[in-house]
């Protein structure tokens, strides 16, 4: 039992430092996964100004071409009452050409008769020859103006050709800014969100931090006592252990030199020592290995058991019943320091405990043969 409750204590000891040293870690953690949320709380403040700065100048930009689109809306109203005035331009160029020749023609018709009138007509003639020279000056006139204005409409043509296509990028454009600032306002949204999620973890991170440093006090606090009871284990082993070094060493003042009895006692303490010899081996206190160890034929006891003479003793049941118990109680003790040595501290105390039960029944035997003896 102390021996199980010494290697319980170790393993408390040992467990309580590494979860000691594991909630370090996590405080330590902690503290690296604070400081990154600060930073990620500062940028997402950094992301959501930028957004609101984006989405202020798409509004920018979107008024910018409002204003284009109502200035092409207003140019392709002047370009169309410019072809309006034309077409009125060529409407009179019309009228003026159709009047020109029109008197072209009567100045022919002047010239035809001023010819028949002779001498009499001579003065008419001229007058006639001027007015067909200035209807052709004014019908070659009307022909170029009529031209310039055919080419101004081929311009204003080309104009409000121009002027749809603009209006039609601009729409287009004024649909594609709104689309970007619905984005980013709903970007925006989105980002403030995080932003305050952010924020909200890292408060709790915060507040985790001072939780965890505190578990870390606390366990680092049982680790101590763990070692503080390990230590306190191991000074009430070493008292067992003088105590039982006391009774050997006291044992041949009670020695009644020829009493059965009293080597039967003495077997029984050998027998004591035996297995707190063994016991020491798995709390740490000694160095036997199974190699060692005698076996049921060599200790003390065994010796005792085969060098008896006394008739009282040799040939009872309970003499020859402690035989068996004892074998075990040497092959328990050589696996209980096999799997002490090879790091099984599981498979050691199963070892133990059944050299503790052999052990028993030898005792219980011992008790029994000396009781006998009255």
């Amino acid at each position: 039992m102390l021996a199980g409750l010494i290697r319980n204590s170790s393993i408390t000891r040992h467990s309580g430092e590494t979860i000691a040293s594991a909630a370090q870690e996590l405080v330590s953690s902690a503290e690296e996964i604070a400081r990154n949320s600060d930073q990620a709380s500062q940028e997402a403040a950094q992301a959501d100004q930028t957004v609101a700065e984006a989405v202020v100048s798409t509004q920018s930009a979107l008024t910018a071409i409002d204003d284009i689109s109502r200035a092409v809306e207003v140019t392709a109203e002047s370009v169309a009452g410019l072809a309006t005035a034309a077409e009125q331009i060529g409407q009179i160029l019309g009228t003026i050409e159709s009047i020109a020749s029109k008197t072209n023609l009567l100045a022919l018709n002047a010239t035809i008769e001023a010819a028949r009138a002779g001498d009499a007509g001579k003065g008419f003639a001229v007058v006639a020859n001027e007015v067909k020279t200035l209807a052709n000056q004014t019908a070659r006139a009307t022909e170029d103006i009529t031209q310039k204005v055919h080419a101004l409409h081929a311009g204003m043509s080309d104009i409000r050709e121009a002027m749809g296509r603009s209006t039609g990028a601009v729409a287009t454009g004024q649909s594609a800014i709104d689309t970007i600032r619905d984005t980013m306002t709903g970007i925006s949204q989105q980002v403030t969100t995080v932003s305050q999620k952010v924020v909200d973890i890292s408060t709790i991170l915060g507040q985790q931090q001072a939780a965890t440093g505190e578990i870390a006090e606390n366990i680092a606090a049982v680790a101590d006592y763990a070692r503080r009871n390990a230590e306190m284990v191991g000074q009430v082993s070493s008292s067992i252990q003088a105590s039982n070094d006391l009774v050997a060493a006291n044992a041949k003042d009670w020695f009644v030199e020829g009493s059965s009895r009293g080597l039967c006692e003495i077997a029984k303490i050998d027998h004591i020592l035996f297995k707190k010899r063994v016991i020491d081996v798995l709390m740490g206190h000694g160095d036997w290995h199974s190699h060692a160890v005698p076996d049921h034929h060599q200790c003390r006891l065994g010796k005792w058991y085969d060098t008896v003479q006394d008739s009282r003793i040799v040939g009872t049941p309970l003499f020859r019943a402690i035989e068996e118990p004892h074998t075990r109680v040497h092959a328990a003790a050589k696996a209980a320091l096999d799997a002490h040595h090879a790091g099984n501290p599981e498979q050691a105390l199963e070892a133990l405990e059944a050299m503790n039960a052999a052990s028993h029944d030898v005792l219980d035997g011992l008790d029994r043969l000396s009781r006998s003896m009255d």
